[in-house]
């Protein structure tokens, strides 16, 4: 009868012992998840460096993953991060492929300038992107036309840019020489493509959104691989700058929609007698047929042939 006691008071001390190490293993295990969990929210961050700008973050810098991945944070401790700043990852040849957060709303000059392994670009979808903006560093307010080149000699192939996108600054994708399509998402907020923003590339293939009101000096100059230019109906095109598409032989014919008010004389400088310029409804611009340019011009044409 005392042996049944005794093993009957021993269970009843070891039960409480046994509930507090099932305790401690609940806990222990809690408590590594958190840090795993924290760890990776850290990782995810680890490689990469940030300013704040007013109440929100600009990347400043960073690296790719192991197979060559950049993906941009979209935020930093628990805020938006929605600049890319100056010269932010120039001359990163480890890069092969770059990812964009929809939190992020401008990219700033020379901060993808001479990746040139990096072959794609992808952004998030609803991307808040307005900008490809040329100038200086945003935090140092030296914006200015000194500095250019967000993706100037970049290794990129091909993009398509968000439907937020209105401003394709100078020299954006100057000197691109894998460069060979470039579209943009349905209903297209396009406003300008600027001085020289595809200048000297290797572009072959692009498409003007309806909303497009400007095309800047040089825009295309140089780019002799240039062949087709997708016009949307509806254009809002209203300027086209000197020599935006100087020498672009390749270019079998470009259509001046009505809408066009402002043409420079150089607009088609070196044009041969192969490529035809298409100009609807309208005989009064300036500039046509130009210096130097021995295109076939018809007058009245249909804009969209």
């Amino acid at each position: 009868m005392n042996k049944k006691n005794n093993k009957f008071s021993t269970n009843i001390i070891m039960l409480p012992t046994m509930k507090k190490v099932i305790i401690g293993i609940v806990l222990s295990i809690m408590f590594l998840l958190m840090i795993v969990g924290l760890s990776g929210c850290s990782a995810e961050n680890r490689d990469f460096t940030f300013v704040r700008v007013g109440e929100f973050y600009a990347v400043t810098g960073g690296a790719p993953d192991s197979e060559g991945h950049l993906k941009i944070p979209a935020r930093h401790r628990g805020i938006d991060v929605i600049m890319i700043n100056y010269s932010a990852f120039l001359g990163n040849e480890e890069i092969k492929s770059a990812f964009i957060p929809n939190t992020i709303e401008s990219i700033h000059s020379w901060a993808f300038k001479d990746t040139i392994n990096m072959r794609s670009i992808e952004f998030e979808s609803n991307s808040r992107l307005r900008a490809i903006v040329s100038g200086g560093d945003v935090l140092n307010g030296t914006i200015g036309e000194r500095d250019a080149g967000a993706f100037e000699n970049s290794g990129i192939e091909s993009m398509v840019l968000p439907r937020s996108l209105e401003w394709i600054g100078r020299q954006s994708f100057l000197g691109t020489k894998n460069l060979e399509r470039v579209d943009f998402e349905t209903n297209s907020l396009l406003d300008t493509i600027a001085f020289a923003a595809f200048a000297n590339s290797s572009i072959e293939w692009i498409r003007f959104p309806a909303s497009l009101r400007v095309i800047g000096m040089s825009a295309f100059s140089l780019s002799s691989n240039l062949s087709k230019i997708v016009q949307e109906q509806g254009s809002n095109l209203e300027r086209i700058e000197s020599n935006a598409f100087r020498n672009t032989t390749s270019l079998i014919s470009f259509i001046i929609p009505t809408s066009v008010i402002e043409l420079s004389t150089f607009v088609f400088y070196g044009w041969e007698s192969h490529q035809t310029i298409y100009v609807e409804e309208r005989s009064e611009l300036l500039g046509l047929p130009g210096p130097n340019n021995s295109a076939t011009i018809i007058w009245n044409a249909p804009v969209y042939l």
